[in-house]
C-alpha cells in the first residue's frame, strides 16, 4: 500500500514538474524571422524581472529577487543566471542560457523601487533627452541618457555573454520601455563585437536615436520587433515635432537628426489585434494629449499577445498564462 501511494505521488510530482519545466523549449532558435512564442514568453522576462511582480516583499531586497527570479525559471526550463547591476545609474539586467540560447533581459523604468530608483530612472535617465554622438556607432546619435545607462553595464555585459556562449547559443535580447531602450542599444553594441543577436524584441520602448542612428542600426541587419500598446504614451517620447533640434547639441543642429524608431513595429490596436507595420507611425502632434501612461501596463502586453497569438510546440501546455491584470 505504501509502495504505491508512493508511486502515486512521484507520478503525480514528475507530472506536475514535467508540465513547469519546458515552456522555454519552444522558443525559436532555428530563424531570425518574428516568432509569436518568442514575442510572448520573452514578454513574460520583462513582467518578471520587476521584483514586486515577482513576489519580493521587499522591493530592493536583491537576494530574494535573484532567488526568485532563477526558481520561476529555472522551472521553466533555463538552466544559468547571471544578475548584473550597476546602482549609481540604477540600470539592471538578467543574463540567462541554457544550451541553445542566451537571452538579455533590460529592467525598464522603475516606480515602485522607492524614490532614489525612481529619480535614477525617470530624472537621471529618461528625461536627459539631449542627444550625443557615439564614436563606435558611426558619430551617430543617441540618447545621453540611455547611452549613460548602458555604458555603466556594457564590459560586465560582454564579458558575461561570452562566459555563457559555451556552445554558439544564439542571443535574444529584449525590454520594456526603458529596459527596450537599453535592448536597441546592446544590439548595435554586440553586432560590433562579433555577438550578431539572433533577435530583439521591445515593447513600450521610447525612440533611442537619430536618423542616422536608425539608419546605421538597419545596416547590421539586426532582427528587431517592436510592440506597441495602443495609445501607450512612452513610444512617443522623445517627441519627433518642429521643437526636436532642443535635444541636439549646440554646435549639431544641422546633423543630429529626429529621434526615431528601429525595427518592424507590432501595433496592439484599441480592439486588442496586433497589426504589422513595417514603418513608424508619425503621430500627429495632437495625439500626444490623447497619449496613456496606463497602456504602458507590463500586464496589458502580456495579455495582449496571449489572447492573439498562436504558440507553436510540441505540448498543448506550450506557454505559461498571463499574470493577471491588478
Amino acid at each position: 500500500m505504501f509502495k504505491k501511494l508512493s508511486l502515486t505521488l512521484f507520478l503525480i510530482y514528475s507530472i506536475s514538474v514535467f508540465s513547469q519545466t519546458k515552456y522555454f523549449n519552444c522558443l525559436n532558435t532555428n530563424n531570425t524571422s518574428h516568432c509569436d512564442t518568442n514575442a510572448y514568453l520573452l514578454m513574460l522576462c520583462n513582467y518578471y524581472i520587476f521584483p514586486d511582480l515577482i513576489g519580493v516583499k521587499k522591493y530592493n531586497d536583491d537576494s530574494a529577487f535573484r532567488a526568485s527570479f532563477t526558481e520561476k525559471f529555472a522551472s521553466y526550463g533555463i538552466q544559468n543566471f547571471s544578475f548584473i547591476n550597476n546602482d549609481t545609474t540604477s540600470t539592471n539586467l538578467v543574463v540567462m542560457s541554457d544550451s541553445s540560447k542566451i537571452i538579455v533581459i533590460f529592467r525598464g523604468s522603475e516606480t515602485n523601487g522607492g524614490f532614489l530608483n525612481t529619480k535614477k530612472d525617470w530624472l537621471l535617465t529618461d528625461a536627459k533627452c539631449k542627444m550625443t554622438p557615439i564614436s563606435a556607432f558611426k558619430n551617430t546619435y543617441v540618447h545621453s541618457g540611455f547611452w549613460k545607462s548602458y555604458v555603466s553595464v556594457e564590459d560586465t555585459l560582454l564579458k558575461t555573454i561570452r562566459l555563457h556562449q559555451n556552445n554558439q547559443q544564439k542571443i535574444l535580447i529584449t525590454g520594456h520601455s526603458l529596459g527596450g531602450a537599453l535592448a536597441v542599444l546592446a544590439a548595435l553594441d554586440f553586432s560590433l563585437h562579433q555577438l550578431q543577436p539572433f533577435g530583439v524584441y521591445t515593447y513600450a520602448n521610447p525612440r533611442v536615436g537619430g536618423e542616422r542612428f536608425a539608419e546605421y542600426y538597419e545596416q547590421q541587419q539586426i532582427p528587431t520587433y517592436r510592440y506597441v500598446n495602443k495609445n501607450d504614451l512612452i513610444p512617443m517620447l522623445p517627441p519627433t515635432q518642429s521643437f526636436h533640434r532642443m535635444f541636439c547639441p549646440e554646435k549639431d543642429k544641422g546633423i543630429c537628426g529626429r529621434y526615431q524608431h528601429v525595427g518592424t513595429t507590432y501595433n496592439i490596436t484599441k480592439s486588442d489585434s496586433i497589426m504589422i507595420n513595417d514603418v513608424e507611425v508619425n503621430v500627429p502632434k495632437i495625439y500626444y494629449n490623447f497619449g496613456k501612461v496606463k497602456r504602458h501596463d507590463l500586464a496589458e502586453y502580456c495579455n495582449a499577445l496571449y489572447q492573439n497569438y498562436f504558440f507553436k510546440c510540441n505540448k498543448s501546455d506550450a506557454v505559461p498564462e498571463p499574470p493577471k491584470r491588478k
